[in-house]
């Protein structure tokens, strides 16, 4: 990650020691004695321009970089002597950069403020999203992004007191800064977060106040999901602060309220920071004391909550118990093995193939907000996600204790703990079965074709016998035959055997070695199964689609299964590009540059043997198009239209 650490020339020097006493308020809190907070500086974190077409955040940093280093008032030296501030200007370097190749490839010499001209209206996919096309400030919590895992280690490395999330809104706006809608606090924040926030309020306010601009707070923005960034901190002992600036979108603009300049943009996120600095420097004490708190409070936090561990079983799906342990290390949760068996709720736990997450510990309230099922909730109206309860989202098999477990508590694992697949039976002189149903199969399965195995997929099910027992395979199974494959490439037995060694180490997916066709019971392995073809890919992109969407399959098979993918222009389909690929997939979208010829292109290929995948509204574009027979049920709608951004 791009940063600069910004401090005095005498905090740089002992910057280690700084960096080991400010992890003390969090892992020892209760031996940090007020009179070693008086010593300590407080650490802030300056996140800029998430969205990369918000773009005058990056600019406000680079700004705030020269005038601290530059400058030699008292007030700056007071900064760098009573803060560490890491400074990072480009929380989305892809985004940005898709915006500003646009706005500079498109703007003139004279700025122009009509919205007509091509500086103000960019191509899909826009500069909001990264690479992937996600939305990095819902990507703290979940953090599927390398742009979003190497923050949070920046961040746990340092663990600051104060958050700030730049960002950019409509053009009509003026300037929020926190608190947000008091009815729309999560009840998991503590109280003092909101107290703080109040209070650091007036900072940004009196430095609105000197350059005369309008501002606002406590309207539109909520401060609920902890999955953005300026939400997120409140609930690792920090305090988050949102900053909204209304957006020129490029040089200059028109507004309801006049001109709206990209330098005057820069200018008030750059004053917003300065006043962030000036309340730091003020209510150090305040901050730093918080976050101690925060975490010496912890268990006791903890006694309150209903629910005192979560057991997690890694017996079966194995992926999806791996992604979600790996994310809750991410967040320094703390895990450990389970010591004898436990039953419960009419499941059982062995140790091996457990995992217990105690709620007491350090990060009690992170655990409880996104471990939790929440049904009700203060304010009917959201501005974000309103629920996201990670062990449902991971679709794992686990209970929540409601006793004390330190009956069944084993030793704390290491960082990065899963459990891998399994081989089973050896080294296979006929075939191998590969179960099917774990998250990482589909990548399993084409790591076998992108071999040139010719696999097979079970249609019914059947046993076979594997170390002398039967084992039962349910349909859908892939039986993977030693001697079907393409003779063309040259593919030896020992590539077989790698392949699926890769596929149990790296896949997490069971193998089952086989040495007979001869099935105990169901069809043998050379009956009526299907025989299965590497899968080409279309994904329809562009005018027209959704492009989070578009996003959100494009990284599941690309970046997840290792799949290619190719991205097609709505405007492009006809029949000679769609005969390159078997398998096309529409997203969310409304799919206008797709007329009636393409209608009739897509249905000729699917006569061919094509397969469509549609999802969300692009289901309802082929059932309104008459690509399926199928029917759209009207469901009622009764939630505001609120704006997001």
């Amino acid at each position: 990650m791009i940063h600069a650490i910004v401090t005095s020339a005498d905090n740089q020097k002992i910057l280690g020691e700084i960096q080991a006493n400010n992890q003390k308020l969090s892992s020892d809190p209760k031996k940090v004695s007020n009179k070693k907070i008086k010593k300590m500086p407080v650490v802030a974190y300056f996140g800029y321009s998430i969205h990369g077409d918000e773009a005058s955040g990056g600019e406000a940093a680079m700004l705030l970089l020269y005038h601290l280093s530059a400058g030699s008032s008292i007030a700056i030296r007071n900064y760098l002597e009573n803060i560490v501030l890491i400074i990072d200007p480009m929380l989305n370097p892809d985004g940005r950069d898709r915006f500003a190749n646009w706005a500079n490839g498109n703007r003139g010499h004279v700025a122009t403020i009509d919205l007509n001209d091509r500086e103000h209206n960019q191509p899909w996919p826009g500069g909001r999203t990264n690479h992937y096309l996600y939305d990095l400030n819902r990507d703290w919590l979940p953090a599927t992004q390398p742009e979003s895992q190497g923050r949070l280690k920046l961040y746990y490395n340092w663990r600051p007191q104060v958050v700030v999330d730049f960002h950019e809104m409509g053009r009509d706006r003026t300037y929020f800064f926190q608190p947000g809608i008091p009815s729309r606090n999560n009840p998991n924040t503590p109280e003092n977060v909101f107290n703080l926030t109040n209070k650091l309020a007036t900072y940004h306010a009196e430095a609105l106040n000197s350059i005369g601009v309008l501002y606002y707070s406590k309207e539109r923005f909520d401060d609920f999901y902890y999955g953005k960034g300026s939400t997120f901190p409140d609930v690792t002992g920090a305090i988050g602060i949102l900053f909204e600036q209304a957006s020129s979108r490029g040089l200059a603009t028109s507004t309801t309220s006049g001109e709206l300049s990209y330098t005057f943009s820069i200018k008030n996120h750059f004053n917003a920071s300065l006043g962030t600095l000036e309340g730091m420097w003020e209510m150090r004490d305040e901050f730093l004391e918080h976050q101690r708190n925060f975490y010496r409070d912890a268990s006791k936090a903890a006694i309150q909550f209903p629910t005192k561990a979560y057991l997690i079983s890694t017996e079966y799906k194995n992926t999806q118990v791996k992604l979600l342990l790996n994310n809750l290390s991410q967040h320094q949760v703390k895990l450990h093995s389970l010591k004898k068996p436990y039953a419960a709720n009419n499941m059982k736990f062995q140790p091996g193939k457990a995992v217990l997450v105690p709620v007491s510990q350090p990060q009690s309230r992170f655990i409880k907000a996104i471990m939790e099922k929440v049904t009700s909730f203060k304010d009917s109206l959201f501005y974000d996600v309103s629920a996201w309860s990670l062990p449902l989202a991971a679709g794992v098999d686990y209970i929540e204790l409601k006793q004390n477990p330190s009956a069944i508590i084993g030793d704390e694992l290491p960082d990065g703990y899963f459990t891998a697949g399994a081989k089973i039976g050896g080294r296979a002189t006929y075939a191998y079965i590969m179960e099917w149903g774990d998250y990482y199969a589909p990548r399993a399965l084409y790591r076998i074709l992108d071999l040139g195995i010719i696999p097979r997929l079970a249609l019914k099910p059947f046993s076979i016998t594997i170390n002398g027992q039967p084992v039962n395979f349910k349909r859908g199974s892939i039986i993977i035959p030693l001697v079907q494959r393409d003779k063309t490439l040259n593919i030896s037995n020992d590539d077989v055997h790698e392949v699926v060694r890769t596929i149990a180490a790296e896949d997490f997916v069971n193998i089952y070695a086989v040495n007979t066709g001869l099935a105990d019971d169901g069809p043998d392995l050379g009956g009526l199964h299907a025989v299965l073809e590497k899968p080409k890919i279309a994904l329809l992109a562009g005018k027209g689609t959704s492009a989070y969407s578009v996003g959100q399959v494009w990284h599941l098979l690309n970046e997840r299964m290792h799949i290619p993918v190719s991205l097609i222009d709505t405007d492009q389909i006809n029949r000679t590009l769609l005969d390159k690929y078997n398998v096309l997939v529409m997203t969310d979208g409304y799919f206008g540059p797709i007329d009636s010829t393409d209608v009739k292109t897509i249905k000729s290929w699917i006569s061919r043997g094509g397969c469509i995948i549609t999802t969300s509204s692009g289901s309802n574009w082929a059932i309104k198009n008459e690509i399926v027979k199928e029917e759209i049920k009207d469901s009622k709608k009764d939630t505001l239209d609120i704006a997001y951004e």
